[in-house]
C-alpha cells in the first residue's frame, strides 16, 4: 500500500490530485448535461454527432496551442485561468436553462467553449504531473492521477444523472461551476517552486509549434505510441457520445441508465489504476499497453451486443479496468521518452487525438441513425482491433525500455 500511494507523500502532488478530481467531476457534469440537453431538444443522433464534432474540432486546434504555452509559461497559472473561465461559462449556460432560453446554437457554442478550456487544461495538466513528481515515481504519479479521473467518472455521471432526473438540468451546470472554482483554488495551492524553466524564449511561437511536430515525427518510439493512441478517438471513443441512445433506446433506462453506463467505465478504471500504481517501473510496459488496449476494445464489442443494461454495464466496467492500465502506461512512456523542453508539446499532440473524433463522431451519428448503435459500435471497434494489432506488429521498438534515471532520453530517429 505504501508503494501504491508513494506519490502522495509530495504536498504539491496532493493539491494537483485535488484539482484533478474537481476538473474531472466538472467535465462529466458538462458532458452529460450537454449531451442530454441536446437529446431532449432535438432527439437526433446526428445532432449529438455534430455536438461531438464541434468539441473535437476545437480540441484539435486548442491542444497544440496549449503545448506551446505549456513549454513557455507557468503551467500552474495557465490551468487556473482556464478553469475559472470554464466555471463562468457553466453559470451562463445554467441561467439560460433556468430562463428557458436554450436553443440548439447555444449548445454548439458551449460545446466549443468547453472544448477550448479542456483542450488547453488537460495537456498542460498532464505535463504538470512531471513537475510535481520524479522520474522514479512517474508511473505511480500518472496512475494515481488517472485513477482520480476515473473516480470522477464514477461519481460525476451518477450525480449528474440524479441531478437531471430529480432536480433539473440547470442544477448540473450550477454544480459544475462550484467544483471548477474549487479546482482552481486547489491549483493555486501548488508551490511555484515546481515550475519549469521557460523554453524557446528566442524562438517564435510558430517555430516552437512546428518543432514539436518534427520532434514527435522523428522519434520512432514516440511516433508508435501516438499512432496507437490515435486509433482510439478515431474508431472507439466516439461510442461515449451515443451512450444516451444505448441507455434510452436499447436498454430503456432513461438518464439514470445513462449515468450508470458512463460511471461503469470509471468503476472498473479505479482498480486498474491502483494495479498500475502498485507495479511501478515494471518491464514490458509497451507490450502491456498494447494488450490492455486490445482487451478494452473487445469488452466494448461485447457490451454493444447486450440487451440488458446490467450485463452491458458489467462489460463496460471490465473495459474500464483495461483502459485505465492502457492510458496510464501511454502517458508514462511518453513522459519517460520525451525531452524536457518538448514535454508540453508532445503531450499536447497526444491530447490533439481527442480532436480526431469529429472524423468519426459525425459519420457514426449518421450511421447510427440508419443502423442503430449496436451494429455501428461493433463495426468500429472491430476495425480498431485490426489497426492497433497491425501497428504493434510493425513497431518492435515498443518493446524497448526507457531509462527512468536518464533525464534526457536519446532520440531514436526513424
Amino acid at each position: 500500500m505504501t508503494r501504491t500511494f508513494i506519490s502522495l507523500k509530495e504536498r504539491n502532488f496532493r493539491y494537483l490530485i485535488l484539482s484533478t478530481g474537481g476538473i474531472g467531476l466538472g467535465m462529466w457534469f458538462q458532458q452529460i448535461g450537454l449531451l442530454w440537453l441536446m437529446k431532449v431538444v432535438t432527439e437526433s443522433p446526428t445532432q449529438v454527432g455534430i455536438l461531438a464534432a464541434i468539441r473535437g474540432g476545437t480540441v484539435l486546434i486548442a491542444a497544440p496551442i496549449a503545448g506551446v504555452l505549456s513549454d513557455r509559461m507557468s503551467r500552474r497559472l495557465l490551468i487556473t485561468l482556464v478553469t475559472l473561465a470554464s466555471a463562468l461559462q457553466a453559470v451562463v449556460l445554467a441561467l439560460l436553462v433556468v430562463l428557458n432560453l436554450v436553443e440548439v446554437w447555444h449548445l454548439y457554442l458551449f460545446a466549443f467553449l468547453e472544448a477550448l478550456t479542456n483542450g488547453i487544461s488537460w495537456p498542460v495538466r498532464q505535463a504538470f504531473v512531471y513537475n510535481v513528481s520524479t522520474r522514479e515515481h512517474i508511473t505511480n504519479a500518472i496512475a494515481l492521477n488517472a485513477m482520480v479521473q476515473s473516480a470522477s467518472r464514477i461519481i460525476g455521471p451518477n450525480i449528474a444523472g440524479a441531478l437531471i432526473g430529480f432536480v433539473g438540468i440547470a442544477s448540473c451546470f450550477f454544480t459544475l461551476a462550484v467544483v471548477k472554482v474549487a479546482a482552481a483554488i486547489a491549483t493555486t495551492m501548488i508551490s511555484s517552486s515546481v515550475e519549469q524553466a521557460s523554453t524557446q524564449k528566442k524562438e517564435s511561437a510558430w517555430a516552437s509549434l512546428v518543432g514539436g511536430f518534427k520532434y514527435a515525427a522523428t522519434d520512432s518510439t514516440i511516433l508508435a505510441i501516438l499512432l496507437i493512441a490515435s486509433a482510439m478517438p478515431l474508431l472507439v471513443y466516439p461510442y461515449v457520445q451515443f451512450l444516451p441512445f444505448f441507455a434510452d433506446n436499447v436498454f430503456h433506462a432513461g438518464p439514470q441508465g445513462f449515468g450508470l453506463l458512463t460511471s461503469a467505465l470509471g468503476v472498473g478504471a479505479v482498480p486498474g489504476g491502483l494495479l498500475t500504481a502498485s507495479l511501478g517501473n515494471f518491464r514490458g510496459r509497451g507490450v502491456t499497453m498494447v494488450g490492455a488496449y486490445l482487451v478494452y476494445i473487445l469488452m466494448l464489442i461485447l457490451f454493444s451486443q447486450q440487451g440488458n443494461i446490467w450485463i452491458g454495464a458489467a462489460f463496460i466496467m471490465a473495459a474500464g479496468f483495461f483502459h485505465s492500465i492502457a492510458t496510464a502506461l501511454t502517458f508514462t512512456l511518453l513522459q519517460l521518452w520525451v525531452r524536457n523542453d518538448m514535454r508540453g508539446r508532445v503531450l499536447a499532440l497526444h491530447s490533439m487525438e481527442g480532436g480526431l473524433q469529429p472524423l468519426s463522431s459525425l459519420p457514426m451519428g449518421i450511421a447510427i441513425t440508419s443502423f442503430g448503435p449496436q451494429i455501428v459500435v461493433t463495426a468500429a471497434c472491430s476495425l480498431a482491433l485490426l489497426v492497433i494489432s497491425a501497428v504493434a506488429v510493425l513497431a518492435p521498438q515498443l518493446r524497448r525500455e526507457p531509462d527512468v534515471l536518464q533525464e534526457e532520453p536519446q532520440v531514436s530517429h526513424v
